[in-house]
């Protein structure tokens, strides 16, 4: 499960990029089956406007229309504003490539620092950014140790693919890996981009354990 925090800097969302508009991103979460799983939007929306404390709040916080009601399109939007709050706050990385504060890494994190920008060309994808810094170019790029495009079991997921819908294909990311690491080629279906996904950033990657995709 990735992150949700700082999804406001993202341009695409999912891992493997299926939409750009975070009110889809939200509405596939609650519909889901291996998510949310809620049968449709107004049912999400009946069982809101069925809690006196949900109604109460909102009107509260909408106090111009006391008679207000949630619907499809205020649910989306207000769990899009809440998201789009989530946001990671400076770090000790920020005070030391910003404000050059050289004291603000410790000399192991600067060496690490100097492999990651350097030599090691981590940077290529896991771009710094504006501060504070998101450390992800936000683009989609190939994973090579992800997936075999040569095996036989790639060769199935992406006749697989091919054969049935997009939604579908789609749906069954959530619980068949093989059709999961084809990454973009899901969306697409132009092999140039199987295994692409999203770059995931690294803010609070301590914290968001397990690594990869």
């Amino acid at each position: 499960t990735p992150t949700i925090y700082d999804m406001h800097r993202h341009d695409v969302y999912f891992w493997d990029g299926r939409t750009r508009d975070l009110s889809d991103a939200l509405q596939t979460a609650l519909l889901h089956p291996k998510e949310l799983g809620n049968r449709s939007l107004q049912e999400v929306v009946d069982r809101l406007n069925g809690d006196r404390l949900a109604i109460t709040r909102l009107r509260t916080a909408r106090p111009a229309t006391a008679t207000l009601e949630y619907s499809p399109a205020m649910l989306l939007d207000e769990l899009g504003q809440f998201v789009r709050s989530l946001q990671s706050g400076e770090s000790r990385f920020d005070r030391f490539y910003f404000d050059r504060e050289s004291t603000a890494l410790s000399e192991q994190e600067r060496l690490g620092w100097e492999v990651f920008s350097g030599k090691g060309r981590c940077v290529a994808c896991h771009t710094v950014g504006a501060r504070p810094a998101f450390f992800s170019d936000g683009k989609l790029h190939a994973n090579a140790s992800s997936i075999d495009a040569n095996s036989e079991s790639t060769g199935n997921a992406i006749r697989s693919v091919l054969g049935g819908s997009l939604e579908s294909a789609l749906n069954r990311v959530a619980y068949d890996l093989e059709i999961a690491k084809l990454g973009h080629f899901v969306v697409s279906r132009k092999l140039t981009d199987i295994g692409k996904v999203r770059t995931p950033s690294l803010r609070g990657s301590a914290q968001t354990a397990p690594y990869m995709h």
